[in-house]
């Protein structure tokens, strides 16, 4: 989701982070890389306007969540963050509805105009 919502230097930026979020827990990453992505990632969620649900970068940012967290309760084990990670992608990924069925992925926030998905379809008819 994340590479889809950021910019193209995002998107690489985020699979650096992902890819050493996977790396982490085998040992395959120094203390100082880890300690320079959280760094990092903390610097690029202050620079964005990341506090209003409604905006693309509060998206972003909550997207990119999960993996930086991940880096982060690896360096300092809290379950209350590791649950936190569990909830931030439960909220970010309900809030969009995914369209697949060609070569583009398509993200309607909910409540736009778009066409409703299939997800949000079944999501309904299973509250009806």
């Amino acid at each position: 989701m994340f590479a889809v919502l950021a910019d193209p230097k995002g998107a690489e930026w985020f699979a650096h982070v992902l890819e050493v979020a996977w790396k982490a827990p085998l040992g395959e990453v120094g203390e100082d890389e880890l300690i320079g992505i959280i760094e990092d990632f903390e610097s690029r969620t202050e620079a964005a306007d990341a506090n209003d649900p409604g905006t693309k970068e509060f998206s972003v940012v909550q997207s990119a969540m999960p993996a930086a967290n991940a880096i982060a309760v690896h360096q300092h084990p809290n379950p209350a963050r590791a649950e936190m990670s569990g909830r931030t992608l439960e909220t970010v990924l309900g809030s969009f509805d995914f369209k697949h069925g060609g070569s583009e992925v398509t993200f309607t926030r909910a409540g736009e105009d778009e066409e409703v998905g299939r997800l949000r379809m079944a999501e309904r008819d299973a509250r009806n």
